[in-house]
C-alpha cells in the first residue's frame, strides 16, 4: 500500500481494542519497516485498558499520528485520553494516567468500541439494559457458528445483531436478518 500512487498515509486500527502490547511490539515495527517513511496512523480503542501501551509502542516504532479522545469521552470503548498520551510522550514513554482494569473476557466477544456504546444505548432504549450480559455471553457462540469472523465492520454487526436476536427471542436463529 505504501508504494501505491496517491497514498499519503496508512491507517492501522484496532477497533475492538484487543491488541496486546506483546503483539504490538512485533506487529507495529514490522508495519513501519514494510512501509518505509510514509505517515502511519494508529487508532486503538481502550476496551481492555491496553491501548495507551500500544500507542507508546507506536511512538517508539515511528508512527506519526495517534488517535485520541478528550477526557470526558476517552477510555473504555473509546480511545485513550489525549492529555495522558501527551504527558507520556513528553516523559519519554512512561505509563499514562490511570488505565482501565484489564478485562480478559473482552477477548471472548471482541465487540468494537463504537458498537459497544451503540449496543448499550439500543438495549436501554428498548428497556433491555439488563440483557447486556446475556448478549455479551451469546456473542462468542455466534462467532463460532459464523466461522469466527474478524470482529470488524461489517462482520461485527452481523454477529452482534444475531446475538441480540438469539437472546431476545430465546430461540437461537429463529430470526436471521438478510
Amino acid at each position: 500500500m505504501a508504494s501505491w500512487a496517491g497514498v499519503e498515509a496508512i491507517y492501522v486500527e484496532d477497533a475492538a481494542g484487543i491488541l496486546k502490547p506483546e503483539r504490538a511490539r512485533t506487529l507495529l515495527p514490522a508495519i513501519r519497516e514494510a512501509t518505509g517513511s510514509i505517515d502511519l496512523e494508529l487508532h486503538c480503542h481502550n476496551t481492555t485498558g491496553l491501548a495507551q501501551h500500544n500507542y507508546i509502542v507506536g511512538l517508539e516504532s515511528g508512527y506519526t499520528t495517534l488517535h485520541t479522545a478528550s477526557r470526558p469521552l476517552a477510555n473504555g470503548v473509546s480511545m485513550p485520553t489525549a492529555a495522558a498520551l501527551e504527558r507520556a510522550a513528553r516523559a519519554g514513554g512512561h505509563a499514562m494516567g490511570r488505565p482501565v482494569e484489564f478485562a480478559p473476557r473482552i477477548y471472548d466477544y471482541q465487540l468494537p468500541g463504537g458498537m459497544t456504546g451503540t449496543l448499550i444505548n439500543q438495549l436501554a432504549k428498548n428497556g433491555m439494559s439488563h440483557r447486556l450480559p446475556e448478549v455479551l455471553e451469546a456473542i462468542p457462540q455466534v462467532r463460532v457458528d459464523l466461522g469466527q469472523p474478524v470482529m470488524a465492520t461489517p462482520f461485527s454487526q452481523f454477529v452482534d445483531i444475531q446475538a441480540v436476536l438469539n437472546v431476545v427471542t430465546g430461540q437461537p436463529y429463529s430470526i436471521v436478518p438478510d
